[in-house]
């Protein structure tokens, strides 16, 4: 093929502008070259932007900078429609446009001030494929839901937050989900919807691939339920963020054998939780909250040297104790060697013995953050770098606890930090005795 054909070409030129998705300027200006480059460089530059940009380029707010005879041409070019800050505004300038292309919508009105007006079922596309909707509760109302089931054929990640004013009851929500085959994704932060008798079919529902259920801490009737009449539940869920009550615990994680991900919430002592994620042995990243002060067993936290898949351990908890002592995370991290993230704030008793622990069995650890008092000065007898991969190192301490003599000064400290985790980017080390390591690393 001719380079002149080559550079006529719309699937040929979509593909090459794909790889300059990144550069506004340079997609701006290969659509000043002739007719054919600017129809598929203005498809990338209004089509393939992230929501992470800011501020997003696919703001409603872009087109209403344009003149109101071009605004349709470029509404029609949006697979992303972010609208939020002057969301009354932006809505109401957007009314009379059609988007055929979207594929994922924001819409979330918490910074809006004035009365948006009609429901925006405009955006209901056939091509949707994710809706995010926060603090439009007033409008999702049955008919809209019945709407977004009539239009939206190939949705397949919604998200429901903030319920203030909702107008949908738990049975009509109920209905509208058992009538959507297509949402394999789905995050709700609307307590009110969520009711056993949604979680006990979401427990059979097919398909079902991620599920985040946020603000609703749930108790173990219903999981017993599930247990005792559901064969496979959550056969086909891989990805779950719920909020559990602790006696719900021994009930509930055994239901997510597939389970590959999970963002928990524990209201509550949740000290029986390791001994119950030990059996979730797909885990790949776990991410548990602990809402309260919680004693965890050290026999529970060997356990979990069954999760050999394990990248991410992340507990978070202000009052997290133990007993887990120098000898246990040898034993523990000898299993876990794919981690690489290790967050363990939990108040025991450690010493530098377990930063050698995790050099010598996680060598592709990236993150760590401990609680505790870790003589860094023993990094001085280490010949070779320990954490080559580590970009984050986290030690929170107040003071309290003890801590060898200083014989080395805080710039001898820094450098020997420097050299043993070559690609450090943060560190946070909170015990005030060594804020001037801190000062010196920076």
């Amino acid at each position: 093929m001719a380079a002149s054909q080559v550079l006529c070409s719309p699937e040929l030129l979509h593909s090459i502008f794909y790889y300059c998705r990144d550069s506004r300027s340079t997609l701006a200006a290969a659509a000043c070259v002739n007719s054919a480059w600017s129809e598929e460089a203005l498809n990338v530059l209004w089509g393939n932007r992230d929501f992470g940009e800011n501020p997003p380029v696919h703001e409603g707010r872009v087109l209403i900078d344009l003149s109101t005879g071009r605004r349709q041409y470029y509404a029609s070019k949006i697979r992303m429609l972010h609208i939020e800050h002057r969301a009354d505004v932006v809505h109401a300038s957007l009314k009379d446009l059609n988007f055929p292309r979207l594929q994922h919508l924001l819409l979330n009105r918490n910074y809006t001030s004035g009365a948006i007006g009609d429901a925006p079922s405009q955006y209901l596309q056939p091509n949707l494929e994710g809706l995010e909707w926060y603090s439009w509760d007033s409008d999702l109302t049955k008919e809209f839901l019945d709407q977004i089931n009539a239009r939206c054929t190939r949705l397949k990640e919604l998200t429901l937050g903030d319920d203030d004013n909702l107008r949908t009851t738990p049975e009509e929500f109920f209905d509208f989900l058992a009538k959507n085959r297509s949402i394999s994704e789905l995050t709700i932060a609307c307590p009110d919807l969520v009711q056993n008798d949604l979680m006990f079919y979401l427990s059979e529902r097919k398909g079902l691939e991620c599920l985040a259920l946020w603000d609703r801490p749930w108790d173990e009737d219903i999981f017993q339920k599930i247990s005792s009449e559901q064969p496979h539940p959550f056969d086909d869920l891989r990805d779950i963020t719920l909020c559990l009550k602790p006696p719900a615990i021994p009930f509930a994680l055994p239901l997510l054998k597939n389970i590959t991900r999970i963002n928990l919430e524990i209201e509550g002592d949740g000290g029986a939780a390791p001994e119950h994620l030990a059996t979730m042995i797909s885990l790949q990243d776990m991410c548990i909250r602990f809402c309260d002060a919680t004693e965890l067993p050290v026999d529970g936290l060997l356990a979990m040297r069954s999760l050999t898949n394990l990248t991410r351990f992340c507990f978070m908890g202000h009052e997290l104790q133990s007993h887990f002592s120098n000898d246990n995370p040898k034993s523990l991290l000898s299993a876990l060697r794919q981690l690489e993230t290790f967050d363990f704030p939990v108040q025991c008793p450690l010493s530098f013995s377990a930063l050698l622990s995790i050099s010598k069995n996680c060598r592709s650890i990236g993150a760590i953050t401990l609680r505790g008092a870790y003589d860094l000065q023993r990094l001085a007898e280490e010949a070779e770098p320990m954490f080559p991969e580590l970009q984050v190192l986290v030690i929170k301490g107040d003071g309290s606890e003890e801590i060898p003599p200083r014989r080395l000064d805080a710039t001898e400290i820094a450098r020997l930090i420097c050299c043993h985790a070559p690609k450090l980017d943060d560190l946070e080390l909170t015990d005030p005795r060594l804020q001037d390591v801190v000062e010196a690393y920076d």
